[in-house]
């Protein structure tokens, strides 16, 4: 319900408010660590660990209420998906000219079709293996 409500908030801010974009420095490991403490709750009901492993530090430019958002939805999603007992890992690095996030999980995955539509609006990709994970996830829940 929190994830939920949370979703919603974020929606209302991108959309509505049509709010006035901040542009400044935003530390990549410092929003990582910040959406890892906001997730972890979650994380420890799904049995998930997390590890955030930074190679370089990297600072870009952007607005740091956006970038939280989406962290958050990342990793919520890295967890959300996973498999009980699974993991997360967010990774940070940089090239020369490219701030480089990884974030890779244990979970059911994404098909090379499915990312074409991973930041289309209202878009769930769902899989015949999602209805197939959710239900040995509740089972193992339950059980």
């Amino acid at each position: 319900m929190r994830n939920l409500i949370m979703d919603l908030l974020d929606f209302t801010k991108i959309r509505l408010e049509r709010k006035e974009e901040k542009i400044q420095e935003v530390n990549l490991s410092e929003i990582a660590s910040v959406a890892m403490v906001t997730v972890q709750p979650y994380a420890i009901q799904m049995d998930v660990s997390i590890k955030l492993d930074v190679r370089s530090d990297v600072v870009i430019m952007a607005d740091p209420s956006d970038m939280e958002i989406v962290f958050n939805n990342l990793i919520s999603n890295a967890v959300k998906y996973n498999n009980v007992g699974g993991k997360v890992e967010i990774t940070i690095d940089s090239s020369t000219s490219e701030a480089i996030l990884i974030i890779s999980d244990t979970g059911i995955g994404i098909t090379k079709n499915d990312t074409e539509n991973l930041f289309a609006e209202f878009v769930r990709i769902k899989k015949r293996k999602d209805k197939k994970y959710f239900w040995k996830r509740t089972r193992s829940v339950d059980s």
